[in-house]
């Protein structure tokens, strides 16, 4: 009779073994659907990822253009503002030199080798 609850045993623990043997299998089976899903978000994600670093790389290109540009407009607008002030200063220069020689008809016998812009003539005199 040992014999036979032995066996009855050996069959319980078999049966036990074949449903956690299942179970197993059915847990690998699910893991492997679930490493499937996860694979391929993480392909899609890399393809992504790689489309982005292509925009990231046009858009800096882009940029770099856009500063190399403003740079240029820059430089070319110190040159326009420089000659601007050196006409301003020529066109004042020989406005000072005419006014200068306009004095000197209107007002003979005056000295004006040291005027400036800034002096006047009162009665016949160069003054600050």
């Amino acid at each position: 009779m040992t014999l036979r609850v032995e066996i009855a045993e050996l069959k319980d623990a078999v049966e036990t073994s074949k449903t956690k043997q299942k179970k197993l299998e059915d847990q690998c089976v699910d893991r492997q659907v679930k490493l499937g899903e996860v694979e391929a978000a993480l392909n899609a994600k890399t393809e992504a990822y790689g489309l982005l670093e292509a925009d990231l790389a046009k858009l800096q290109a882009e940029r770099d253009e856009a500063l190399a540009e403003l740079a240029s407009q820059a430089e070319r607008s110190k040159k326009t503002e420089q000659e601007l002030v050196d006409d301003a200063a020529s066109a004042f220069s020989d406005g000072f030199a005419e006014a200068l020689a306009q004095a000197v008809c209107t007002n003979p016998g005056i000295n004006v080798s040291c005027c400036d812009p800034l002096n006047h003539i009162v009665d016949d005199k160069v003054v600050p």
